[in-house]
């Protein structure tokens, strides 16, 4: 029984996907739209976040400034992965084509 369950199968059937297209003018444009509605978003979240936080840890503008070195790399890095993704998408719908 423990053999069964180790061992794998071929698939019995086979998808083959079409290449993708390079990142061109036309898939970024199409990705954009979705993009930079999350980014305004998440840099929105992230001010209100600095100044209600910073405002709580420290008064005046150190809090605030403590506050956003901490938060501005996972701020900068949802934001590139946000990008990544729409255009990795774009590329996708691109090389399938609307179903």
């Amino acid at each position: 029984m423990r053999n069964d369950a180790l061992e794998s199968s071929p698939p019995t059937e086979f998808e083959f996907s079409a290449p993708l297209p390079p990142v061109d003018l036309p898939i970024v444009l199409a990705a954009s739209p979705g993009i930079l509605l999350v980014w305004t978003q998440i840099w929105l979240a992230f001010g209100i976040l600095i100044w209600t936080l910073g405002r709580a840890l420290a008064p005046g503008y150190i809090g605030q400034a403590i506050v956003a070195c901490i938060l501005i790399v996972p701020a900068v890095w949802a934001s590139w992965q946000i990008a990544v993704r729409a255009v990795a998408s774009e590329r996708e719908l691109a090389a399938t084509g609307p179903e």
